[in-house]
């Protein structure tokens, strides 16, 4: 079509049409509409257009992904120890503790896999005061902000832990990655690391949870989170959105409904104390 003829009826049609035919998911039609606004923009930059029509708005359904509850996450951890300690490999990548370490880190920090993937030794920062002890790691190139991250305690043991067994393999410099760091290629090393994960999901019965909702690496970051909404005491949710390189909307959107849930349990099964 001449992009003259394009009109917001046209814009409804067209989202009409992929939506019925392709069974396209909100986010995606967002994405097709974001690229003809691109077109648009363009054309009216180089004087085809005066304006450009109302784009039609399509609505989000949030789909929280599912996180590991208490017992699924002591399963997920035994299975990777055990795993780990058996000579297997996946897609000739031999199963280490590596992976174990990445599983029970990923879940004692709150920034993004994507994050993970590029850290490297001089991102981290152990810091031991005031009778606990937490890493501070630099995120530089984030999803959405540069910012300093803090973890939990255990994160320090897995990093240290970590750290000593490069070292006796030549890695563990400054500009080492902290995972995998034998792989220059980071997509790589994070089909590695997603590759195992399946795997360990196959072998613990965890690839879904009690919903049939598909398990992924991103569940580790939300079980971290979930982990401190649902065991915190009184945990402040803006510094939490902060510390996750995130925002108070993206929780309450995608954490704190199962949050809410178990809170009108706790609510609904209450007992009045009375004296007597």
């Amino acid at each position: 079509m001449a992009v003259a003829d394009i009109t917001t009826q046209t814009l409804d049609e067209y989202i009409d049409h992929v939506s019925s035919d392709r069974k396209l998911s909100p986010s995606t039609l967002n994405k097709h509409l974001v690229v003809v606004r691109k077109v648009l923009n363009e054309a009216r930059r180089r004087g085809y257009l005066k304006a450009l029509p109302l784009f039609p708005s399509v609505k989000r359904k949030d789909n929280p992904r599912p996180y590991f509850k208490d017992s699924d996450y002591r399963r997920l951890w035994r299975a990777a120890s055990d795993l780990s300690k058996e000579g297997l490999k996946v897609r000739y990548v031999p199963l280490t503790e590596e992976i174990w370490d990445f599983i029970v880190f990923h879940v004692n920090v709150f920034v993004r896999v994507s994050d993970l993937k590029t850290l490297k030794h001089r991102h981290v920062q152990v810091v031991k005061e005031h009778g606990t002890q937490y890493l501070l790691l630099s995120v530089t190139k984030s999803k959405t902000v540069n910012r300093d991250s803090a973890t939990m305690p255990f994160a320090v043991d897995v990093y240290e832990r970590l750290l000593k067994r490069h070292r006796e393999r030549g890695f563990g410099k400054a500009d080492d990655f902290v995972f995998f760091p034998e792989y220059q290629n980071r997509e790589y090393a994070l089909q590695t690391i997603r590759r195992q994960f399946e795997f360990i999901l196959e072998h613990a019965g965890l690839k879904e949870d009690s919903r049939g909702r598909a398990r992924t690496l991103y569940s580790l970051r939300h079980t971290a989170l979930m982990f401190r909404l649902l065991k915190g005491d009184n945990v402040d949710i803006f510094l939490l959105a902060r510390n996750a390189l995130t925002s108070v909307d993206q929780l309450e959107r995608f954490y704190l409904s199962h949050v809410e849930s178990r809170t009108k349990i706790e609510n609904l099964q209450s007992m009045r104390v009375t004296s007597t």
